[in-house]
C-alpha cells in the first residue's frame, strides 16, 4: 500500500510508541512525507499554529491531556484535519466517542504495523475529504437556499404590491348612490387572479357593470385582467348608449382574439342597469346566470338567459342582440353576479358545491336586510358549512335598486377626509361625512326629532350612537386614519341603528333590555369610569346585534322607546 507524500503530526509522549508508528510507517510513505512529533498537546497546538499537516495521530494519554479534551482542542483549532486516534485500550466505546468528537477512525496500539496502521491513516484521510465534500455541498445548498428565500420573498413583495395595484383597478368594495347601492367581494386564490367586474357609472339612473373570468390563473391572468377591463372600460365609454351590448362584445372579442387572447377566453356578463326603465339589460357570454335574493319573501331565482359562447372562443362567431336577456328590477331584492369559482368549491367530503347548492346555501337563513355586506355575509356563511373557498379565484358583484326613503339616512365617519376617496364612493348629497363623533350623534339626533317628534326619545339615541361610535373607535378601529364607520339610521316603529366598520372583531358584552334605568337625569358621577357607555347602550337597546363577515363588522341597533319597547 503505498500513501502520497504527507505532512504528519505524531502527537506521542512515550518513545517506544512513537518509534513503532514511524516503523510501521516507513516502507509506506513516499519520498517527500515527513513526520513531526509533539510529546504534549500544547506542542502540538503550536506546531499546528506554525505548520500545514495532511493528517494528525494522536495519543489520548498525553501529560496535559487525558482522554477526548485534547481531540476537542485540537478540533477548535482545526476543524479540518483528519484525526486518527492511538489508544492502548482497545474499547468500542472509546472509539465512538472518539468519532462523535470529531475523529476519523482510532487504532489500537497493540495492532500497529505495516498494513493495519498505513490502512487505517488512508481511511481516516479519506474519510475526511469525503466529510469536506458533503460539507462544502451542504454549504454550497445553503447558500442556494439563501438565495432561493430572499428570491422569493422578492417575489411575495412583488406580488403583494401587483395584488395592491391589482385591488386598485377594481372598484371599492361598497358603492352607494342616491338610488342603487352596489356590493362586491374579490378573493384570488393566490395574490393576483384573473377575475374581473366593474361598474361605470354613464347617468344618475344608468350603470353598466361587467363581470369576467380569465382562464388560468396567476400572475399571466391577473395581467389579462388589467388589460382587458381597461380595454372594455374604453368600449364602455365611449360606445355608452350609441351602441348595443351585442355590439360592444363583438368589439370586445375582435381586439382580444387578435391581440390578447390567443391561448386564452374570457367568460363575461356584461349589461346595463337602467333606473329609469326598472330593467338590467344584459349578454352573458359563457358566464354562469345571474342570481337574486327577494328579502322579503326571501326567495332565490336563478335567471335563465339567451347568452353565447365565451369572448376569445372562436372571433368568427357574432353575438347578437337576441344573446341579450332582460330582468325586471325591484328593490326588494338583491341581484347576483359571481364567477364560477364560488360553487366550484368542495366541502369537507370533497363533493363541489354547484349553483344548485349555491341556491340552497344563499336561502340557508343568514340575515339579509340589504345589498350591503350580501357577498361577505354569503361567503362568512359558507365557511361555516366548511366549504374551502381558496381553491380558485372568486368575485361576487350584488346590487339593489334603492329608492330615496324619508325614513332612512346614511352618515359616515372617519377621522380622516381622505378615506371618503380611498373606501367608499360618495357621490349622492344625501349621504354626509363627519370627521366629529359629536357632529354625527347630534345629526341622528336631530333627524330622530324631525321623525318622532320626541325629545327624549332623540336624545337617548344621540346619546347610544355617540357611545357605541366612540367605543368602536376605541376598540374596534383603534383611532387608524384609514377606516370609516358607516352608520345607517331608519324609522318605521322605532329607530334602528346599523354600524359598520372594518375594525377588529371585537365584541361587546351587552344584554339588551337589561334593567338599568341611565337617563340624563342620573348622576354619571356615581358611574364606573370606564365600561358605563356599553351600560347606556345596553340600557336604551331594545335588540342588540353585531356580526363579523369577512373584514366587516355590522352591528344592529333598535333604540327602545320610552314606554312600550318594539
Amino acid at each position: 500500500m503505498g500513501l502520497k507524500p504527507l505532512n504528519i503530526l505524531l502527537v506521542e509522549d512515550q518513545a517506544t510508541d512513537a518509534m513503532l508508528v514511524r516503523q510501521a510507517l516507513k516502507e509506506v510513505l513516499l519520498m517527500g512525507s515527513k513526520i513531526e512529533q509533539a510529546s504534549c498537546l500544547e506542542d502540538a497546538l503550536n506546531l499546528l499554529r506554525a505548520l500545514h499537516f495532511d493528517v494528525l495521530l494522536l495519543d489520548l494519554g498525553l501529560p496535559d491531556s487525558i482522554g477526548l479534551e485534547g481531540l476537542r482542542r485540537i478540533k477548535e483549532l482545526r476543524v479540518d484535519l483528519p484525526v486518527l486516534i492511538l489508544t492502548g485500550h482497545d474499547d468500542a466505546d472509546i472509539a465512538i466517542e472518539a468519532v462523535q468528537a470529531g475523529a476519523q477512525d482510532y487504532i489500537y496500539k497493540g495492532k500497529i504495523d505495516n498494513y493495519n496502521l498505513p490502512r487505517a491513516l488512508e481511511y481516516a484521510i479519506e474519510r475526511n475529504r469525503l466529510l469536506q465534500d458533503v460539507e462544502d455541498k451542504i454549504k454550497a445548498v445553503q447558500e442556494a437556499q439563501s438565495k432561493v428565500i430572499e428570491l422569493y420573498s422578492n417575489v411575495v413583495q412583488e406580488l403583494k404590491m401587483a395584488s395592491q395595484i391589482q385591488s386598485y383597478f377594481l372598484p371599492r368594495s361598497m358603492i352607494m348612490e342616491k338610488e342603487i347601492h352596489f356590493c362586491s367581494y374579490y378573493s384570488p386564490s393566490s395574490r393576483v387572479g384573473g377575475d374581473l367586474y366593474d361598474i361605470i357609472r354613464v347617468s344618475d339612473s344608468q350603470y353598466y357593470v361587467s363581470i369576467g373570468d380569465i382562464s388560468g390563473h396567476g400572475v399571466q391572468a391577473a395581467l389579462l385582467m388589467t388589460a382587458i377591463r381597461s380595454i372594455l372600460g374604453m368600449l364602455i365609454e365611449s360606445s355608452k348608449n350609441k351602441s348595443g351590448l351585442s355590439e360592444m362584445a363583438n368589439n370586445l372579442n375582435e381586439i382580444l382574439s387578435q391581440r390578447l387572447l390567443k391561448n386564452n377566453y374570457m367568460t363575461l356578463i356584461l349589461g346595463l342597469i337602467d333606473l329609469d326603465k326598472k330593467e338590467f339589460r344584459y349578454m352573458n357570454a359563457g358566464h354562469p346566470p345571474v342570481l337574486s335574493f327577494d328579502i322579503k319573501n326571501k326567495t332565490i331565482i336563478l335567471h335563465p338567459s339567451a347568452g353565447s359562447i365565451p369572448i376569445g372562443w372562436d372571433a368568427k362567431v357574432p353575438y347578437k342582440p337576441e344573446d341579450e336577456s332582460i330582468i325586471q328590477l325591484t328593490p326588494e331584492t338583491v341581484y347576483m353576479l359571481y364567477t364560477d369559482g364560488l360553487f366550484e368549491c368542495e366541502d369537507q367530503q370533497k363533493e363541489q358545491l354547484g349553483i344548485e347548492g349555491l341556491t340552497q346555501v344563499m336561502g340557508s337563513g343568514f340575515q339579509v336586510d340589504n345589498c350591503l355586506l350580501y357577498p361577505h355575509k354569503l361567503t362568512s356563511r359558507m365557511e361555516e358549512m366548511k366549504y374551502e373557498m381558496a381553491m380558485d379565484d372568486f368575485a361576487i358583484l350584488s346590487f339593489q335598486p334603492w329608492p330615496e326613503t324619508e325614513k332612512r339616512i346614511y352618515l359616515f365617519y372617519s377621522s380622516s377626509s381622505d378615506t371618503f376617496q380611498t373606501h367608499w364612493s360618495l357621490r349622492s348629497r344625501l349621504f354626509a361625512s363627519y370627521q366629529s363623533v359629536e357632529s354625527l350623534g347630534k345629526e341622528c339626533e336631530q333627524q330622530t326629532l324631525r321623525w318622532s317628534g320626541d325629545s327624549l326619545y332623540s336624545s337617548k339615541v344621540e346619546l347610544l350612537v355617540n357611545e357605541y361610535l366612540n367605543n368602536i373607535i376605541q376598540h374596534g378601529i383603534e383611532g387608524r386614519e384609514t377606516d370609516a364607520v358607516i352608520v345607517e339610521l331608519s324609522y318605521d316603529e322605532g329607530v334602528v341603528i346599523r354600524f359598520i366598520d372594518e375594525g377588529k372583531a371585537w365584541m361587546p358584552d351587552i344584554q339588551p333590555g337589561e334593567k338599568m334605568d341611565i337617563t340624563y337625569s342620573n348622576n354619571f358621577l356615581d358611574l364606573p369610569e370606564s365600561g358605563w357607555g356599553m351600560k347606556i347602550v345596553q340600557s336604551q337597546s331594545s335588540a342588540f346585534q353585531r356580526n363579523r363577515y369577512d373584514r366587516y363588522n355590522e352591528t344592529i341597533i333598535k333604540v327602545k322607546k320610552n314606554e312600550n319597547p318594539f
